[in-house]
């Protein structure tokens, strides 16, 4: 687009004249490509379950979408009904690297933190600009535990995260106790950046807020069985209570884990036997079990996107929670629920005393709870806000 006389002149008598930048020019000349992001994850039905937000979000912020995942030609559809474009990634190394030369991204997203690193290898020798790794959790390895054990476990994650982060120039981290846990162990160097992503949020949509139940008052801790998660303390703050012959309901809600700190099944059998708490396996979907409770506990010893304190927040549910990472970044502490010390059923104890003789709390702590989610966890503004990020990083 060129000026023409009579502009020039008005231009010259000191008039204002919508004169175009250079690079305004160079678009009008060569139109510059739509800017492309590669999501990789190692499921693509996981991907379309807990990151369509993030998809859609891309597509509509103007970017040309690509999943790589693992699932089948079939589940093509699902991606291009959320503006993606599906590809079933190369195994090999050298294959991989020649379909990312191919595609020419300007950025590729590993959505699960534990990047598939033969991806992130081949876009590395690709030399697509930017590498980017999301990390909801660190785990439970970094809790605050003490002896040769905790030890043990941290130099564990310690090789397991080097390794997934390598070949990552980008951290988006769940929560500032993780970013600067990342930045200290993992991502040092010129080109190094760590940031705080600003949350993944819950479908508010398939979580309504409930009535507080009638009845005893009942408290749920839902959850895979694991001593990280607090069981452990929920169990002994049940006891306490009983103890003092108080008429409240303990529901242990969750599946049977295996591996380390997994609880036994007869550990889980016992207290069910001497009365303190109930126990039900399921592990599956808990809003059932919520919609029973009139306060959610969630003593875990660390989290990284605090899913489960969100959904009963939702549901209008105040949440009794760890005073931990990704958990203090939910639970308003006397607001919408109370934070305790982590790893201590005497602390838990106190918390839970206080509802059982305050009993009148649970209401307003149960409307500031779903006003809070109402406000800060929807999941579509989340991922927005995530890919307003993101575009900055380019």
């Amino acid at each position: 687009m060129g000026l023409s006389g009579d502009q020039v002149f008005r231009g010259l008598a000191g008039l204002p004249v919508a004169v175009p930048t250079p690079i305004e020019l160079v678009r009008e000349i060569e139109p510059a490509r739509p800017r492309k992001v590669v999501l990789c994850a190692a499921s693509a039905t996981t991907m379309i379950l807990a990151r369509a937000h993030l998809i859609q979000a891309f597509a509509a912020h103007g970017f040309e979408v690509v999943c790589a995942a693992q699932g089948g030609a079939e589940i093509a559809t699902a991606f291009a009904q959320l503006g993606a474009r599906y590809v079933e990634p190369p195994r090999s190394g050298f294959r991989a690297q020649r379909w990312l030369a191919q595609e020419r991204p300007d950025a590729i997203v590993s959505l699960d933190g534990r990047a598939d690193r033969a991806l992130m290898r081949a876009a590395a020798a690709a030399r697509v600009p930017r590498r980017v790794a999301v990390i909801e959790e660190l785990g439970a390895a970094y809790a605050q535990a003490r002896g040769w054990r905790a030890s043990l476990a941290r130099l564990s994650a310690d090789r397991r995260h080097r390794a997934d982060l390598a070949l990552a120039d980008t951290v988006i981290a769940a929560n500032e106790d993780d970013r600067a846990l990342i930045a200290g162990r993992f991502m040092r160097g010129a080109r190094a950046r760590v940031v705080n992503a600003p949350g993944i949020g819950i479908e508010l949509d398939a979580f309504r807020c409930e009535k507080l139940p009638e009845g005893r008052l009942t408290f749920v801790m839902p959850g895979p069985l694991l001593a990280a998660k607090g069981v452990f303390e929920f169990a002994e703050a049940a006891r306490r209570l009983k103890a003092r012959e108080l008429d409240v309901r303990f529901i242990l809600v969750g599946a049977f884990a295996e591996g380390p700190g997994a609880v036994a099944r007869e550990t889980v059998e016992a207290w069910v036997d001497d009365g303190r708490l109930e126990h039900v396996e399921d592990g599956v979907d808990a809003r059932g079990w919520i919609r029973e409770a009139h306060v959610v506990v969630l003593p875990s010893y660390r989290e990284g996107v605090a899913r489960l304190a969100m959904t009963a927040m939702a549901m209008g549910r105040p949440v009794i929670a760890g005073d931990v990472a990704g958990l203090r970044e939910v639970v308003a502490h006397h607001k919408t629920g109370i934070l305790v010390a982590p790893q201590s059923a005497a602390a838990l104890d106190e918390a839970l005393t206080l509802i059982v003789r305050t009993p009148a709390l649970i209401a307003p702590m149960a409307r500031a709870a779903r006003w809070t989610a109402e406000s800060e966890f929807d999941a579509g503004l989340k991922a927005a806000e995530m890919v307003r990020q993101l575009a900055a990083l380019l």
